[in-house]
């Protein structure tokens, strides 16, 4: 028997395995492309191979990214508000059909549920959600407004930047939900650096964004 094993080899195998979507040729533009360049969209929808896919560092952020929003999903858990994840919302008329998957749909009444219920936080976090989840209690005793939340998670220094504006390819990406839902999104950044948030709303009649 060896006298210790490996994680960190291990770990960080695991993290390097390419989890990007297969590259097909369709029909369709995704959401968080709407405000990106016409060119990347265009070969993307050819179904054209990237000749410079994203490498080992932008897929560990990915993984990151996803770690962040799966904090935001137990957070509403516990509230009782998450009504659905990952939810596809498709626009089907001219000039093409539009799809993305919004990161959650939350609203309705706010109850704490049982840490039994629900996959356990560290302690310390656990905390802070249930601080979050009376807060809610508290100033929306009526309940909340079911709403789309998209989350995006940056490192510090973007943070930043996105709280004095949002970008713009976020903005009409979380408008395309707010608009075939006929509800607002909640257009929220972290920052990995230090769980600092910022948010915008997305309204479904922004006839600024409507016309952008």
């Amino acid at each position: 028997m060896s006298k210790a094993w490996n994680l960190t080899s291990i770990w960080n195998e695991s993290l390097d395995v390419d989890n990007q979507r297969e590259v097909v040729a369709r029909d369709y533009a995704w959401a968080s492309e709407l405000g990106g360049s016409f060119y990347d969209r265009y070969w993307k929808m050819k179904g054209r191979i990237p000749t410079t896919p994203p490498n080992l560092r932008a897929r560990r952020k990915f993984q990151g990214g996803n770690l962040t929003e799966w904090i935001v999903l137990q957070i509403l858990s516990r509230a009782g508000v998450l009504k659905s994840s990952q939810e596809y919302i498709t626009y089907e008329g001219d000039p093409m059909r539009v799809t993305g998957k919004a990161d959650f749909v939350a609203g309705g009444e706010i109850q704490l549920l049982s840490e039994s219920d629900l996959l356990a936080l560290p302690e310390s976090f656990a905390a802070v959600a249930e601080s979050i989840v009376t807060k809610l209690q508290e100033s929306h005793p009526e309940g909340l407004r079911h709403v789309n939340i998209e989350v995006k998670s940056c490192a510090g220094m973007m943070f930043e930047r996105y709280e004095l504006a949002p970008s713009p390819q976020h903005e009409l990406q979380a408008f395309h939900y707010a608009l075939n839902t006929d509800r607002p999104t909640l257009l929220i950044y972290v920052s990995r650096d230090d769980f600092r948030i910022c948010q915008y709303i997305i309204l479904p009649d922004d006839q600024k964004l409507l016309k952008r």
